[in-house]
């Protein structure tokens, strides 16, 4: 597995952000994903980059705190809504220039704590302070196979 360490470019996005018990990711994960989609056509903004999970609470062993858990669906857009907050608890806003570690992780849902415990040493060994948030996007590489780009923000 590879780490980097990137600059994260100024993104625009559209946010849903929920408190859920850990059962009903997968339900919440598809449908937030469509209502942010949805929103974005029914305000005209293209999108500009995959939809993302955001876990706010993740700890220095690279465990996402699931009491509760609290996620963060985003969708990349090219422009703000002129309008905020928007329908249905999706609101907008602009990030600023990040840093965060960065792999493409094909393997194990089981295994992802590891991984993110070696990104988050790999973030101390470097002599940075991981920020306790984790960023998922679910792709697909070359051959259509299921690839997750994890980013970890740091200072």
């Amino acid at each position: 597995m590879e780490i980097n360490y990137e600059t994260l470019p100024a993104r625009k996005l559209l946010i849903l952000a929920l408190e859920i018990p850990e059962a009903e990711l997968a339900g919440a994960t598809a449908d937030s994903f469509a209502r942010l989609i949805a929103a974005a056509e029914e305000l005209q903004l293209p999108i500009s980059g995959w939809p993302y999970v955001g876990y706010q609470k993740v700890s220095l062993e690279g465990q996402i705190d699931t009491k509760p858990l609290l996620v963060e669906f985003g969708l990349p857009v090219e422009r703000l809504p002129e309008t905020d907050p928007l329908s249905e608890g999706i609101s907008s806003r602009q990030t600023g220039e990040s840093k965060a570690a960065v792999t493409d992780y094909r393997g194990e849902d089981s295994e992802l704590e590891l991984v993110y415990r070696l990104m988050i040493e790999g973030i101390r060994d470097e002599g940075h302070q991981f920020l306790h948030k984790s960023y998922e996007y679910y792709l697909e590489d070359e051959q259509g196979q299921p690839l997750t780009r994890i980013e970890l923000p740091y200072l």
